[in-house]
């Protein structure tokens, strides 16, 4: 659909791909998927008010943004396991938080505001060489396998506290706790500000 597409009122069931390329506004009622598919298309642009879910309910299911969401609402938003979460395109976190647990490909951008976040917490995460994470807002991993290629330019917090994340190719942080889980990667990484290691493990082919 390229018109206007209202989520609204109570949960939703989502058993076929639904696509839109025009406006979007997401205010209330999760999104359940049951062999589902939502793509937010080029040209399409997604507001999200609302603290929400994107849930499983069987089946393969995955959310696609192709073209720009916003997230321009307080609380958290989140992509349950089992539902895989890919951008291509541009995710702006304004307000709250993004929370992503069923893994997905991005060869696109995520820009985070000052006093956001953005969680991964399970699944594989695959960001390419041609994704981004950037921006004041701090980023961080409790669960599943998240490999990136891509741009890291984070001026907040990067915590890792489960699972693997390696950085694969070289990266200037600026302040990283490592509590739990397993940093790798090939790169070599700077850390500017500060490395708090309390936990957890440092392997691979890179240098810290």
């Amino acid at each position: 659909s390229g018109g206007t597409l209202i989520l609204e009122g109570r949960r939703k069931e989502l058993q076929r791909r639904l696509v839109t390329a025009g406006q979007c506004e997401w205010s209330s009622g999760n999104i359940r998927f049951s062999n589902g598919t939502f793509v937010n298309a080029v040209g399409g642009e997604m507001d999200v008010t609302l603290s929400g879910n994107l849930e499983w309910n069987g089946g393969e299911n995955r959310f696609i943004n192709e073209g720009v969401i916003r997230k321009v609402g307080e609380g958290q938003l989140e992509a349950n396991a089992s539902v895989g979460f890919d951008n291509r395109g541009e995710i702006d976190v304004q307000l709250g938080s993004l929370v992503l647990s069923g893994g997905g490909t991005s060869s696109g951008e995520y820009l985070l505001n000052e006093g956001v976040s953005l969680s991964y917490t399970g699944g594989d995460t695959v960001l390419t060489e041609t994704s981004g994470l950037r921006g004041a807002g701090s980023v961080s991993f409790t669960g599943g396998n998240t490999q990136i290629g891509g741009a890291y330019e984070m001026g907040g917090l990067t915590s890792i506290s489960g699972g693997r994340v390696g950085f694969n190719g070289d990266r200037s942080i600026g302040e990283i706790v490592l509590s739990g889980g397993t940093l790798e990667g090939s790169g070599v990484m700077e850390i500017r500000d500060r490395f708090s290691w309390s936990g957890g493990t440092l392997r691979g082919s890179g240098e810290t």
